[in-house]
């Protein structure tokens, strides 16, 4: 009689002692999670850059000031659902665009295009919409004047 007492206020005990002392599982979580990001070529992407410089003869200097500034020319194409803003335009050689405010939001399924003043292999165009922030880095190209040079809407 003894023994199954005895074990029986060893596992009584035991209980108690885990009730008291929890379950020795965490008190906190935390994780890390992973982004996936699909790219794809910019006519099909929900917004669309791409950049580009005319090409120069020997006795052009770029803007024609000699200030070292080449014209940019960067076009940005809504395909999203709802109109998007794009908040900053800028070279890899951390020169901002001047954005005029009347320019910023481009509708639904709509292009504009930026003529810029800065040296640039790349440009980064930062753009907000209604359920998304991106940023999208073009690299800048070399075309013919005729064929860089946008017309401003």
């Amino acid at each position: 009689m003894h023994g199954p007492r005895v074990v029986s206020i060893v596992l009584a005990l035991a209980a108690v002692s885990m009730l008291a002392t929890g379950t020795l599982g965490f008190t906190s979580v935390s994780a890390e999670r992973g982004v996936s990001v699909n790219v794809v070529d910019s006519e099909y992407a929900y917004v669309g850059v791409t950049a580009c410089t005319p090409t120069h003869s020997e006795n052009e200097t770029g803007n024609g000031s000699g200030a070292g500034t080449a014209d940019v020319y960067v076009t940005v194409t809504n395909q999203y659902s709802t109109p998007v803003v794009v908040e900053g335009i800028e070279g890899d050689g951390g020169n901002d665009g001047d954005l005029d405010d009347s320019r910023r939001v481009i509708p639904v399924g709509e292009t504009k295009k930026y003529s810029l003043q800065f040296d640039a292999r790349e440009v980064t165009v930062d753009v907000t919409a209604d359920a998304f922030d991106a940023t999208v880095t073009a690299t800048v190209v070399e075309k013919q004047r005729k064929n860089c040079n946008p017309s401003q809407p």
